[in-house]
């Protein structure tokens, strides 16, 4: 009722003329549903139209004017006639456009009823959606949480890894250090105890041979003193001529006896001094292998350590009996 805006020209003249069968047959639906809305409207605020008046002059015919008030009499009827007509005519209209509204608000109660359908139907996606965002945004957020600590323990456990090889590396160099310490108190030690040795082995040599020279002078004086016993008993019942002559010969056999002393012992020092130095040799050789071993596996070297004061003991004892 409110849209209602007055009738158009259209409909003035539809009414003017009585209407005609079919008068929204040419307009499209749009314009043929507010038409018929406005005839309704026209026709529940309109009022019932008076009845004309007759003139003057009908009310008092005269002569003249006899044939005059007839015309318009029949002209009355005429009208009268027309509009019953154009309302017989227009009732059939109102109804099809009734039926034309009513099945346009069929139609948009149904369009409306399946707009509802669709925004609920959308309603319910948008939800399933949001639901759905929001589940993702929280696997994202506790996967993002559990990327995040796992991060923070590989940069724990690459700290602690850290200041374990540095620590580690500390002790490495300070073990390096103590091994090159004591493998050079090593080597000036096995050093000393090669020269020692050496030394001790010079040692021994010359204390053999003194105490062995000095059995042999002693003996040698005793067999010279039981000589000279013998001689001198041998004179008292002998003739001088073969005194002398014994004399002479026992001469010749000492000078002999002391030659043959000499030449011993200076092969004994000969002998002596080979050993020595073909057991500095055997100890230059030892040397060596004991420092290309000691540089792969320092055990053998303490073995070898182990076994040569053995060797030392050995070594005397084979000179002596060689002496």
């Amino acid at each position: 009722m409110s849209d209602w805006g007055g009738f158009s020209d259209a409909e003035l003249r539809h009414l003017r003329s009585g209407g005609d069968a079919n008068p929204t047959s040419a307009k499209p639906k749009s314009t043929a549903s507010k038409s018929s809305k406005k005839a309704l409207a026209a026709k529940k605020t309109s009022k019932p139209k008076p009845a004309k008046k007759l003139p003057e002059e009908a009310l008092f015919p005269t002569s003249t004017s006899s044939n005059a008030a007839k015309k318009e009499t029949k002209e009355e009827i005429q009208v009268h006639k027309i509009d019953t007509s154009s309302k017989e005519d227009e009732m059939p209209d109102f109804i099809e456009e009734e039926v034309v509204e009513q099945k346009k608000k069929m139609d948009i109660m149904e369009v409306e009823k399946a707009q509802r359908e669709m925004e609920e139907k959308n309603k319910r996606r948008r939800a399933a959606l949001s639901q759905e965002i929001l589940s993702r945004q929280k696997k994202a957020a506790l996967e993002s949480k559990m990327l995040a600590t796992i991060q923070e323990e590989l940069v724990k456990l690459d700290n602690l890894l850290n200041a374990d090889v540095a620590v580690l590396r500390d002790q490495i160099d300070t073990a390096c250090f103590e091994f090159s310490e004591a493998n050079r108190r090593f080597q000036t030690a096995e050093k000393e105890y090669v020269d020692s040795k050496f030394d001790l082995q010079k040692k021994t040599e010359t204390k053999d041979s003194l105490t062995e020279h000095l059995m042999n002078l002693i003996q040698a004086n005793e067999e010279r003193k039981q000589k000279k016993l013998e001689e001198l008993t041998f004179k008292l019942s002998m003739d001088p001529e073969i005194v002398a002559k014994r004399e002479a010969e026992a001469a010749e056999k000492l000078k002999l006896e002391e030659e043959a002393k000499q030449k011993a012992i200076a092969e004994a020092r000969k002998k002596a001094a080979e050993e020595a130095e073909n057991a500095k040799e055997a100890d230059a050789t030892a040397e060596i292998k004991e420092e290309t071993t000691s540089t792969s596996s320092p055990a053998p070297q303490e073995i070898s350590r182990e076994q040569t004061p053995e060797q030392d003991l050995s070594e005397p004892v084979a000179d002596t009996q060689s002496s």
